[in-house]
């Protein structure tokens, strides 16, 4: 049996690693911040990451030019809580925005990154295709202009990334010398899969919704779980459909990033790129994503450009959600309030003695309330609503096959303890928003319930 590298007993791991690490330069004179999050992108389906699909050779482009964090996690395995922690610096359990329900708000009395930058001068705007984040939930916080989809209401809507990218165009270049930040969120990669104009599989005589990429109607509305076995080759087409919707939206990053070449910005804009979340393909049983915490689902990518610096690639060092606000205001040399609890992940030194950096991530879509915790080569999974524990070494296995729980007891207490004393809750947000029908008809569309209730 082996031993974590430190002693709970001791008391002086949890508040170093809880704490903020000094801010210092991180590259060149950035005025403005490009923000793009990639919904649904799992990090082993963009080539920068080893994946052989040529699924993304304009982030991969992004990618050779700057920095690449091969281990950045999201705090949750969907969008919500997830691209809250992006924005208040905060882990799930602690922003508590964790339900499906529109009641669950971000809070008005969180500080976001768009209200830290709108009051350090930059202009601010969103162009999002999620519906989850959306006015009625609280992300339009400290934006200037916030805008969704087009339009919500038709019956075969879908998100529109071409859209979406030429809306944050037009707003960048409207900004002229001023500087701004752009948040812009692209959806195509969530199912349902069927971005026709990149489909490079066959017609076959598999089901109709295996063939047009609706998972939603592959599974169980009782469980969420597939109504039956799909074989090799329809999974095969579900990847390969995946695949497509991942290729669209890496030409509408490409426009975006070619935009700011033609007016000059790349030089003084900091770029970075991320995704929300992964997806499942029933490597643990399981399609879509929520309801796990395993690698697959919560391993994003993230690509920054930072003026005057990189490229470089960074394949041990941890970075969460939770930095990306500190980085982003470490950056442009303005100062990270005491309540964010991430780091400035882009500065060139760390803060001595934070290798082990704790990664914590949470759901609890459709009632569950599972968590885990990486903590260099482990991995504990918890199942906080049956009292069960996963362990897993992921340097052995990186595909999280073996649970080790029983063979490690000691190793898997250490990390329940760290995981308990990690967990900072505040009061549930929970002031009512309105969403308009058309847009909880999108949300259904796109297989969330809206109602159900985060049980702590």
């Amino acid at each position: 049996m082996q031993r974590l590298p430190f002693s709970i007993a001791s008391g002086t791991l949890v508040p170093l690693l809880l704490g903020a690490c000094g801010v210092s330069d991180a590259g060149g004179e950035a005025r403005n911040v490009l923000l793009i999050v990639v919904d649904t992108l799992r990090a082993d389906h963009v080539g920068a990451y080893g994946y052989a699909g040529e699924t993304t050779p304009r982030i991969d482009a992004l990618a050779r030019e700057g920095l690449v964090f091969e281990r950045a996690y999201a705090q949750s395995s969907w969008t919500k809580p997830s691209i809250a922690s992006i924005f208040t610096s905060l882990p799930a359990s602690q922003h508590r925005v964790l339900e499906e329900s529109v009641a669950n708000r971000l809070g008005d009395d969180l500080s976001t990154l768009a209200e830290l930058l709108g009051q350090a001068g930059l202009r601010t705007a969103a162009f999002v295709e999620n519906p989850h984040v959306v006015s009625a939930t609280g992300f339009d916080q400290g934006f200037e202009r916030f805008e969704g989809p087009l339009d919500w209401s038709h019956d075969d809507w879908v998100a529109d990334c071409d859209v979406t990218a030429q809306r944050a165009i037009a707003w960048m270049d409207e900004c002229g010398s001023e500087p701004w930040f752009t948040y812009v969120h692209l959806l195509d990669p969530h199912d349902p899969y069927d971005q026709g104009d990149f489909a490079q599989v066959e017609a076959a005589d598999w089901s109709e919704s295996v063939a047009q990429g609706k998972v939603i109607d592959l599974l169980d509305p009782s469980t969420d779980l597939p109504r039956r076995s799909l074989d090799p080759e329809e999974l095969r087409q579900l990847v390969a459909l995946y695949d497509d919707e991942v290729r669209h939206v890496d030409a509408a990053v490409g426009r975006i990033l070619d935009a700011l070449d033609r007016m000059g910005r790349r030089e003084d804009t900091l770029v970075v790129l991320t995704s929300d979340h992964g997806e499942e393909f029933l490597e643990h049983g399981r399609l879509r994503h929520g309801y796990h915490l395993y690698e697959e689902t919560v391993r994003v990518p993230l690509i920054v450009s930072v003026p005057g610096r990189g490229p470089e690639r960074f394949p041990e060092r941890p970075v969460r959600h939770v930095d990306l606000a500190p980085g982003i205001l470490g950056s442009l040399g303005l100062d990270v309030p005491e309540a964010f609890t991430g780091k400035h992940f882009l500065a060139h030194h760390e803060t001595p003695g934070t290798g082990l950096e704790p990664v914590v991530c949470e759901t609890a879509m459709r009632g569950l309330w599972r968590r885990s915790l990486r903590l260099g080569r482990w991995k504990l999974l918890r199942d906080e609503l049956r009292d069960t524990s996963e362990l897993y070494d992921l340097e052995k296995d990186p595909a999280e096959e073996r649970d080790l729980g029983e063979l490690e007891p000691e190793v898997l207490r250490d990390l329940e303890t760290l995981l308990g004393e990690l967990r900072r809750p505040r009061a549930l947000s929970s002031s009512p928003g309105e969403l308009e029908p058309e847009v909880l008809e999108a949300l259904e569309r796109l297989g969330y319930s809206g109602g159900k209730v985060f049980p702590h």
